[in-house]
């Protein structure tokens, strides 16, 4: 087994990821991502959020 790992998780480490997940490695790599944050959150996508909560 192999081990890919993938330092960020921002847009270039999850889009990496996205597309290494969708079939471009061999079966016995996995793949690893490291972040500082416990959780993934897109600020571009936070007025979508916004947008539904009504007061």
């Amino acid at each position: 087994m192999r081990n890919l790992v993938i330092l960020g998780g921002g847009y270039g480490g999850l889009s990496a990821a996205v597309k290494l997940l969708g079939g471009y490695i061999p079966d016995d790599v996995m793949i690893i991502l490291i972040d500082r944050m416990p959780y993934q959150g897109l600020k571009t996508e936070y007025y979508a959020l916004a947008s539904i909560l009504k007061y």
